[in-house]
């Protein structure tokens, strides 16, 4: 610090000149400007006020957007020294890990508002496997469309549904690729497998974590 301080008094000694010359220059111009300022007032014309009028609104932008731009640089600050990776990754900047494909095939109906999830039309691959490792929380048999195997991973857990055959049971721990369940066959005949993801208690979409 004191290092730095004294380059600085080095910088202004050589420079002063130049300093000085850059100061008083800006001050003759302050000067001239408040001059023309006063002799506008003095002239009190509808047109010399409303060029005033103009200049007293810009002066107040000048001011407002100086001191709006102090709040948005304090709270910059304030978000940087709480969650520097959360803001990253809300303005992309951090590139979320990509998982494996849980089957072979491609995306039959797309994430949602009113779809939290993927269903994927498998081709010839009808074993679904854990995208990554985690323990087995939940399985449920719903009335019509299979077992739902419920995985929790350290961020985040995920769905696996439209399986005729669950190959795990609760408590299960699995790895990645570990093969979990089978796929039943829907209506149409195709095998489809039913993907969600959940992180902090909000539904994600699983495109964005999936390298399909």
């Amino acid at each position: 610090m004191k290092k730095r301080l004294l380059e600085i008094l080095d910088l202004i000694y050589l420079n002063g000149s130049k300093i000085l010359k850059k100061i008083l220059r800006k001050s003759a111009i302050a000067l001239s400007i408040l001059s023309i300022l006063l002799l506008l007032k003095l002239v009190n014309l509808n047109f010399t006020n409303n060029v005033l009028a103009n200049i007293k609104n810009t002066i107040n932008y000048e001011f407002n957007l100086t001191r709006d731009s102090i709040r948005v640089f304090n709270k910059a600050k304030e978000l940087a020294t709480t969650g520097t990776h959360k803001v990253l990754e809300v303005f992309h900047m951090v590139e979320i890990h990509k998982y494996p494909a849980p089957i072979d095939g491609l995306v039959h109906r797309h994430y949602h508002k009113d779809n939290p999830g993927v269903d994927i039309k498998s081709t010839e691959d009808f074993e679904a496997r854990a995208i990554t490792d985690g323990i087995v929380k939940d399985i449920h048999l719903t009335e019509k469309k299979g077992y739902f195997i419920t995985i929790e991973s350290s961020d985040f857990q995920h769905i696996y549904g439209y399986l005729s055959k669950p190959y795990v049971s609760i408590g299960d721990k699995v790895e990645e690729g570990d093969l979990i369940g089978y796929l039943g066959t829907s209506k149409d005949g195709n095998k489809y497998l039913r993907l969600e993801i959940l992180k902090d208690g909000k539904y994600q979409n699983p495109i964005d974590y999936i390298e399909f």
